[in-house]
């Protein structure tokens, strides 16, 4: 499970996700994490989705910083994966 906390006007606020992003690799690296991931004894889902518009907003979702960090990298949209883990049948 990922927590994430934000202060806001009143306290801080705990965010329960059931999905986390590992990080943005080239297609090459992603499949590879993957499939060493697949490899062990996880208890979710691993996989690496294509940087898209749609895909951006969902990200946005588990953490802002993401798009920063995709923003100031070498990725270009059509050639990096997101590597996400998820705990549930989303």
């Amino acid at each position: 499970m990922w927590f994430v906390y934000r202060k806001s006007p009143l306290g801080t606020v705990v965010k329960e996700y059931m999905k986390a992003c590992l990080g943005i690799y080239s297609e090459q690296e992603a499949k590879k994490i993957v499939s060493m991931i697949a490899e062990t004894n996880v208890s979710g889902k691993v996989k690496a989705v294509p940087l898209s518009e749609d895909f951006l907003k969902t990200l946005a979702q588990l953490d802002v910083d993401l798009l920063d960090l995709i923003k100031n990298s070498n990725c270009k949209r059509d050639v990096c994966y997101a590597v996400i883990i998820t705990w549930t049948d989303e």
